[in-house]
């Protein structure tokens, strides 16, 4: 292959010897023509990978085998029903929250706004916002925890 590939750039340096300009390098053209010729080889199909479908049957010797691979990055169903339970419940208790303990712990949690411009936003100290977080986060274990026991 190699062999071919250097006969074929030095047919096209003879085939484009008239175009070629003096003032330019011999080296750096030569070497722009080996390098086109060698990625064009490399685009060609057969160097293509080929790839097969996982989720397509396969034949062994006992008949047609259909794989059976759990994709690590899609959740389970059960995982993703759980996920689904856990976020309703969240829901509903940070609903049953307090107005302003919910604004200060949405502010932290979901925006990552510091104490001070929680404070700033509500028009509180920053040793309020802190007090209303921290009052906002033992509220929500209650309530969580009192639903798992429900359940």
């Amino acid at each position: 292959m190699a062999e071919e590939l250097a006969q074929e750039v030095f047919l096209r340096v003879y085939k484009a010897a008239p175009r070629y300009r003096p003032e330019a390098k011999f080296s750096t053209w030569l070497f722009r023509i080996a390098t086109n010729v060698c990625l064009n080889e490399m685009r060609k199909y057969r160097y293509r990978v080929v790839t097969e479908n996982m989720d397509m049957p396969f034949q062994t010797d006992s008949g047609s085998v259909k794989p059976e691979m759990a994709d690590p990055d899609i959740p389970h169903p059960q995982e993703r029903m759980e996920k689904k339970d856990e976020d309703r419940i969240l829901k509903r208790a940070l609903k049953s929250l307090p107005k302003k303990q919910r604004t200060a712990l949405l502010l932290k949690v979901y925006n990552d706004f510091s104490y001070q411009e929680i404070g700033q936003q509500m028009k509180h100290s920053e040793s309020a916002v802190k007090s209303l977080i921290h009052r906002a986060r033992q509220t929500l274990m209650k309530i969580i925890e009192n639903t798992d026991r429900s359940i």
